[in-house]
């Protein structure tokens, strides 16, 4: 093995700053024996679930090799297909919310997985983004309450909305185009006009805004969170 994959402090397999909730060892004749030590010793912490899709007679050196004592107890042997849909299953019932479905896009030089233009995805630090453009390539409205890490966000905003909570479910991050309302924990931000903004804490745990586009003072609703609130114009168009 590379050294990529590890196994995190809470027993998790990690890879970079991600940690799985399941992994799948894929057709894996002929790898080497210290593979089969880092699954046994993910098994312990049992935080990720673990699958495997076809044999593991020989390994690779060419000598014989007994997956069902090498491997651990835990690892269940599935097909392809199965694999994926216990994987499915189990985060369903956990209650994770799933990625928007991309669809498949041809290219000039391959085709790639596209996600659509509306739709919610998550990424490695945690942040949200909620996406709207189905109808208007400007941004459609958002108008929702969802689940992130068990705590209710409610955002009214115009084409894209994120946001990032801690572990206690604190807001660290929110940005968004026309927000007009806001509201996660104890933090609620209610606008008389919608604004493009973006708010986050740096690493002294203090608030600084970023206001996109705005004209007149910055609004007490935000003043009221920080006075550290920066402006950044809307480029002029290019004249024809």
């Amino acid at each position: 093995m590379s050294g990529a994959l590890k196994i995190a402090g809470d027993g998790s397999i990690q890879y970079g700053d991600q940690r799985y909730v399941a992994a799948v060892l894929y057709h894996p004749q002929y790898e080497q024996r210290p593979v089969a030590d880092f699954f046994k010793k993910a098994a312990v912490g049992a935080k990720t679930s673990l699958s495997r899709v076809g044999a593991w007679t020989t390994d690779f050196d060419g000598k014989p090799f007994d997956d069902a004592i090498a491997l651990p107890v835990e690892m269940k042997v599935v097909d392809a297909d199965d694999a994926g849909e216990r994987i499915i299953t189990m985060l369903k019932n956990a209650g994770m919310e799933p990625y928007t479905p991309c669809a498949m896009n041809g290219a000039h030089y391959g085709s790639s997985m596209v996600p659509g233009v509306s739709g919610q995805m998550r990424l490695l630090d945690g942040t949200v983004i909620l996406a709207s453009g189905e109808n208007d390539v400007m941004g459609d409205p958002i108008e929702k309450t969802i689940k992130v890490n068990g705590h209710n966000v409610t955002f009214d905003a115009v084409g894209v909305a994120s946001v990032r909570l801690n572990k206690d479910g604190k807001v660290e991050a929110v940005a968004a185009g026309g927000l007009r309302l806001f509201a996660a924990g104890d933090l609620r931000i209610e606008l008389s006009r919608r604004a493009d903004l973006a708010l986050w804490r740096d690493l002294e745990s203090k608030w600084q805004g970023v206001l996109h586009g705005w004209d007149g003072p910055v609004p007490a609703a935000l003043t009221t969170i920080t006075d550290d609130w920066s402006r950044v114009s809307v480029p002029v168009a290019l004249k024809e």
